[in-house]
């Protein structure tokens, strides 16, 4: 399953002028690394390690696409929390502004131990119902294990995502929101 969302934005800054007010506004970053964190529900996460700074965003700024993550207290930290990659083009008046927006390529969801469950519960189910009607409770659990955390992703990513967009939409960019295109589902 591929989490991804692409915008294209305009701004009336010209790309130089832009990347030097996004540079102002973004505490620069080496590189994204994740750490391990304990959710409200006592579950070790792994989430982006932000640095400390009183910055709305932080980020990659060296070469394009620059890649930004929205600076947010650490109990709101999530593994869906996007990365916003950022390409910009100058155009006659302005310029276009590409953004993709798309968690860690590590943030992990551990799907494939809740679909390796999910086969178990099924293949049980099946083996129960031979017996008793009620190994179909035994396959309909499975269905559910199997379609849960595709299901939740989507779910976290896009309200992730809201609150990201929300947040750009602040910086003193001089941008407007113009197109939306899926590049992911």
């Amino acid at each position: 399953m591929k989490l991804e969302q692409s915008y294209v934005w305009k701004s009336s800054l010209v790309k130089g002028e832009f990347y030097d007010e996004l540079r102002n506004l973004v505490a620069p970053v080496e590189k994204f690394r994740l750490i391990s964190k304990i959710s409200g529900a006592g579950i070790v996460t792994r989430v982006l390690g932000a640095p400390e700074s009183d910055r709305l965003f932080w980020g990659k700024l060296e070469k394009e696409p620059l890649r930004i993550v929205q600076n947010l207290p650490s109990i709101n930290l999530t593994p869906y929390q996007p990365i916003v990659y950022i390409t910009v083009t100058e155009e006659e008046e302005g310029s276009s502004v590409q953004l993709i927006l798309k968690p860690h390529h590590q943030a992990s969801m551990f799907a494939l131990l809740e679909y390796l469950g999910a086969v178990l519960c099924m293949t049980a189910g099946l083996i129960a119902f031979q017996e008793n009607p009620l190994g179909l409770l035994g396959i309909f659990l499975g269905g559910v294990l199997a379609i849960f955390p595709t299901w939740r992703a989507k779910r976290a990513f896009a309200s992730e995502q809201e609150r990201c967009l929300s947040a750009l939409q602040e910086l003193p960019l001089q941008w407007v929101s113009s197109e939306v295109s899926v590049a992911g589902s």
